[in-house]
């Protein structure tokens, strides 16, 4: 029936500007952190679309800004060796 087909077109593209609005509002948190909200954001697309690839993509890069961020900023717990 052309009506149901119609009907889910119309379904898939409130779907997809739904994922797109979710996604921007992911990239924002990527850039304006923190990263573990643009984490959880990606993560949350990708359990409603799994092959989502921007999803993956910032998904990692959000993984890969934290790594970052921990290392630099990590407190030392240890005085370095040697010298003096």
């Amino acid at each position: 029936n052309e009506g149901i087909a119609a009907s889910r077109r119309a379904q898939e593209r409130v779907r997809a500007a739904g994922i797109r609005s979710r996604l921007a509002e992911a990239d924002q948190k990527l850039s304006d952190g923190p990263y573990d909200d643009a984490i959880n954001m990606y993560e949350l697309i990708l359990k409603s679309d799994a092959g989502n690839a921007e999803a993956m993509t910032g998904v990692a890069r959000a993984r890969l800004a934290k790594a970052a961020e921990e290392a630099v900023f990590k407190p030392r717990t240890k005085k370095p060796s040697g010298g003096e």
